[in-house]
C-alpha cells in the first residue's frame, strides 16, 4: 500500500484514544503512516485523562465516547490544567448532534468513522498550522501600547455618545403566554434608546463595555425597569435580562438593589455573556437572589454552547429555547427532536421552558405540541411601551363590557 504523502507541517505529539480493541484495530491501517509515533489508549474516559497527565500531548485524536462532556470531558480537564492540547473527536454514524456538543466545550474539529487518510491528513495539516501561529504568536515580544490624540479625541466621542444614549434609554415590554391558554401570563423589559447613534440594545451594551461603563449602564436599566413597574400596568410575572457580571457583582438581591421589592414576580433572564469558571460560587448566588424571591431562567437554549455548566450551577426555574432552534421547527424534524428533549429535561428536574422567537403559525403549533409551556415572538405581541399595554387591557375591557350588556 502507498505511503501517504506528509503534509508541509511539522505534526505535534499525537494521542489517539479508542473505546475498544476492534475500533483501534480500524484505525491502526490510517494512523500508522504518521510520520511520526502514535501513542494510543483503548479504554475508558479515565484511563486517557490518566494518560494525559502523565504526559501532556500536543494533539487528542478521540472517539466520542471516550472524550466526555460537560466538567467531565477532556476539553475541561485541558482548561482546568492550561494546556494548549488540539482535541479531535472520531465520531460513530448518527451521533452528529453529541459531535456538535463536543465541538462547542472546545473540540477543534470531528472525523467520521471508519477514518479516511485523505481527510486525516487534512485535519492534522489544519492542527499544525494551527499550532504554528500560535507558537508564533507567544513569542512575539510585547509592544507598549501607544495612545495617540486621535485615540483620545476618539474614546472622548464614544464617551459622550455612550452618556447620551444612556440619558435617553427606556425600556419596551414584550409580553409572553402560556403555551396552552394563549393568554398572557406576563412580559419581558427589553432595552431601547432614542438616540439613533446606538440603534440597537446590542450597540449600547457593546459600547458600554467600550467606554468602561457597564456596570453604570446595568443599574440604569435596573432602575427603568423599577421605574416601570412602580408606574403601575404591567401584571404577571415580569422578566429582566442579566449577564454573568451582573449577577456575581452582588447588587441584585442586596439593600441597593432598585428591584428588590418586586423579586417575588420578577424573573432574573441570565443571558449566554461568559465563561463559567467557578461554578460553586454562582450557585451560591443564584441561591442568594432566590432567598431574596427571585427566580431565574437560563437563556439562549439552542445557540450558547456552554449550557451544562450554567444548568448545573443555576438550576433554573424556565429554560428558554432560543429562536435559532425554533425557527423552522415545524418543518426540521432534527430541531424538533432538540426542543422535546429540552423539554424532557426542564419537566423532569421541575423547571418550565419558554420557546422564544415564535414567528410563525406553524412554529407555534409545534412548540404547544412539543410540550413547551410559555411562548413569545412577534406572532403573539411585538414588543412596545408599558403605556402601549395599559391602553390594550383598557380597549379589551371596553370590548367586554359592550359585548356583555
Amino acid at each position: 500500500m502507498a505511503k501517504a504523502t506528509s503534509v508541509e507541517h511539522d505534526y505535534p505529539t499525537i494521542l489517539v484514544a479508542l473505546p475498544d480493541t476492534d475500533t483501534a484495530l480500524g484505525a491502526v491501517d490510517v494512523l500508522s503512516r504518521l510520520p511520526r509515533p502514535v501513542r494510543f489508549v483503548v479504554g475508558s474516559p479515565a484511563a486517557l485523562r490518566r494518560a494525559m497527565i502523565n504526559q501532556p500531548p500536543e494533539l487528542v485524536l478521540a472517539h466520542l465516547d471516550v472524550v466526555g462532556q460537560g466538567q467531565s470531558s477532556i476539553m475541561a480537564l485541558c482548561r482546568a490544567r492550561g494546556w494548549s492540547t488540539t482535541i479531535v473527536v472520531v465520531t460513530p454514524p448518527n451521533r452528529d448532534r453529541d459531535a456538535a456538543l463536543a465541538v462547542m466545550e472546545g473540540a477543534f474539529a470531528t472525523l467520521p468513522l471508519p477514518l479516511q487518510s485523505k481527510a486525516l491528513q487534512a485535519t492534522l495539516s489544519r492542527t499544525a498550522a494551527l499550532r504554528a501561529l500560535t507558537h508564533a504568536a507567544q513569542q512575539a515580544p510585547a509592544a507598549p501600547i501607544s495612545f495617540s490624540a486621535a485615540n483620545a479625541r476618539r474614546q472622548a466621542a464614544d464617551l459622550r455618545r455612550f452618556e447620551s444614549a444612556l440619558d435617553a434609554l427606556y425600556m419596551v415590554w414584550q409580553p409572553v403566554f402560556g403555551a396552552q391558554s394563549l393568554g398572557p401570563v406576563g412580559y419581558e423589559a427589553l432595552l431601547r434608546t432614542e438616540d439613533p447613534r446606538v440603534p440597537t440594545p446590542r450597540d449600547l451594551l457593546d459600547l458600554a463595555a467600550q467606554v468602561g461603563r457597564s456596570q453604570q449602564l446595568d443599574q440604569r436599566i435596573l432602575e427603568a425597569v423599577a421605574e416601570d413597574i412602580a408606574a403601575g400596568g404591567l401584571d404577571g410575572t415580569l422578566f429582566v435580562n442579566i449577564d454573568l457580571p451582573q449577577l456575581r457583582q452582588g447588587t441584585l438581591g442586596s439593600v441597593t438593589d432598585p428591584l428588590r421589592a418586586s423579586a417575588r414576580r420578577l424573573v432574573l433572564d441570565l443571558r449566554s455573556d461568559g465563561r463559567i469558571d467557578h461554578p460553586v460560587d454562582l450557585a451560591a448566588q443564584a441561591e442568594r437572589l432566590r432567598a431574596a424571591g427571585y427566580r431565574i431562567a437560563l437563556d439562549d437554549i439552542g445557540s450558547c454552547g456552554d449550557i451544562l455548566p450554567r444548568l448545573v450551577a443555576l438550576h433554573p426555574d424556565i429554560l428558554k429555547i432560543d429562536r435559532l432552534a425554533i425557527a423552522g421547527c415545524d418543518a426540521d424534524p432534527r430541531k424538533a427532536r432538540f426542543i422535546r428533549e429540552i423539554v424532557r429535561l426542564a419537566h423532569d428536574d421541575g423547571a418550565l421552558v419558554l420557546a422564544e422567537g415564535v414567528e410563525q403559525l406553524g412554529e407555534l403549533s409545534t412548540a404547544r405540541l412539543l410540550g413547551c409551556d410559555l411562548l413569545q415572538g412577534f406572532v403573539l405581541g411585538r414588543p412596545a411601551v408599558r403605556e402601549h399595554w395599559i391602553g390594550v387591557r383598557s380597549a379589551v375591557r371596553s370590548l367586554r363590557a359592550a359585548t356583555s350588556a
